[in-house]
């Protein structure tokens, strides 16, 4: 039990620290505001992957 508990918080914990060094450069002042509605892991790493998906959209349109 230990084990996943140490597991479900180490990947929390990775997951918001890789999210926040990559989004801090160039944050929207809203971004934080809308990471903080994240209610748990799983959907942190979603919207993680949606943000990702939209900056990558934006810099293939030039937007960047």
């Amino acid at each position: 039990m230990n084990t996943l508990i140490h597991t479900v918080w180490t990947r929390l914990a990775l997951a918001v620290d890789h999210f926040f060094q990559r989004a801090t450069p160039d944050a929207s002042p809203g971004l934080e505001a809308y990471l903080s509605t994240a209610q748990s892991l799983h959907q942190l790493e979603d919207m993680q992957r949606r943000w990702d998906r939209a900056q990558r959209g934006l810099a293939s349109h030039g937007a960047r």
